[in-house]
């Protein structure tokens, strides 16, 4: 069913399945009763077209096509679509690399026949000619994928780096044949390339392969982004701490211990992730930046608190400044809970850091509690 949830995802962008009014069954194995209930449960029950023999409906299909091409009356009520299977671009310079990148000029899917200009500059001073390299594929570098042809685009004015246009035009007609024209904006001095179908294209196991590649390819990046993202978020809080607890002002509120250990996290963080590896999961430096984060925020809001620190205590434990000696307790064995130092969860030093700044804020609301019983 992955090729039937492909083509429904394929044509999102232009309709919703609900609007689909027949699911035509083609091929021998549509008889399957598994494979049909599958179909049903894509398209949310809606029963099967079986008025057309599966093993014909490619032929009918293709009659239509056939009679519609030859402007056959009888068939003028019937439209029937045909898309490119992969995008076709042109190779254009990386600014960041040495791998030329895919600029594509007609996307997958668009309908056929397509017709689609797009305007290209000079990359260098005094450029005299541009070669115009055509690929089809969905890679984002040239490298990987399939090459259909190139030419040469003489006479171009001399000019500084991207004055001088180029206007390339892609147009495919219905039988897939593939014109690229190029033209020089000012002197219209042009060229022009046609690659048929049957010529130097990829096979339909090589695109679906390609497709499928790439798409894999897309999901591997997606992540290796979000990893790096994150990577870098923990980077600069490290930074950010480091810079913070070195601040003068900072000096005489902050327990010396607590500062160095804090010192000491950050430049070890920063260092394994120097040495980290690439493949590590998104979650890892998330989980890590949550660890240091939730310890070392605390520690230094209360460093830099200007009230009574029985007020941040009470912040910090998520009581009520008029809450009972249970209360108290139940907080304290809440927020504690994993810094402790029989069964630290997290890094033994941060968390003995931690325990000890609970510990301390624990005993000031329970000697607060006191006075408040001892009173009444």
């Amino acid at each position: 069913m992955e090729c039937v949830e492909n083509a429904i995802q394929n044509v999102g962008n232009r309709i919703d399945k609900t609007q689909i009014d027949h699911v035509v069954l083609v091929g021998g194995s549509s008889r399957d009763p598994k494979i049909q209930k599958m179909l049903r449960d894509i398209f949310d029950g809606k029963e099967l077209n079986k008025s057309i023999n599966p093993d014909e409906a490619v032929a009918y299909g293709a009659t239509a096509l056939a009679a519609i091409l030859n402007g056959v009356e009888e068939v003028r009520d019937v439209v029937l679509f045909d898309v490119t299977p992969l995008s076709l671009g042109l190779a254009v310079k990386n600014r960041n690399g040495p791998d030329l990148k895919m600029c594509k000029v007609i996307k997958r899917n668009t309908l056929i026949p397509a017709k689609l200009t797009k305007p290209f500059f000079t990359s260098y001073d005094n450029q005299t000619k541009a070669s115009i390299d055509v690929y089809e594929g969905e890679y984002d570098f040239t490298k990987d994928n399939h090459l259909l042809g190139k030419f040469t685009l003489s006479g171009i004015p001399p000019a500084p780096a991207g004055v001088a246009e180029i206007d390339v035009t892609l147009e495919i007609d219905v039988n897939g044949i593939l014109n690229v024209t190029a033209v020089e904006k000012s002197t219209s001095n042009s060229r022009q390339i046609t690659i048929s179908y049957d010529r130097g294209r990829l096979s339909k196991d090589e695109i679906e392969r390609m497709i499928k590649d790439a798409e894999e390819c897309r999901v591997l990046k997606k992540k290796r982004k979000a990893a790096l993202l994150a990577k870098n978020s923990l980077e600069s809080y490290c930074v950010d701490v480091k810079s913070i607890v070195e601040d003068p002002e900072l000096k005489n509120k902050i327990d010396e211990s607590d500062k160095n250990i804090i010192l000491k996290k950050c430049e070890e963080t920063i260092v394994w992730l120097e040495d980290s590896d690439r493949t590590l999961e998104t979650r890892v430096y998330e989980l890590k930046h949550e660890e240091l984060k939730t310890v070392f925020d605390v520690i230094i809001s209360i460093a830099n608190y200007s009230g009574k620190k029985e007020d941040k205590y009470y912040e910090i434990l998520n009581v009520e400044k008029n809450a009972s000696l249970n209360d108290i307790e139940r907080a304290f064995r809440k927020v504690s809970f994993k810094y402790h130092p029989d069964k630290c969860q997290v890094d033994q030093e941060v968390g003995n850091m931690f325990w000890l700044t609970l510990t301390k804020a624990r005993k000031s609301l329970i000697d607060l509690a006191n006075q408040r019983l001892n009173q009444s």
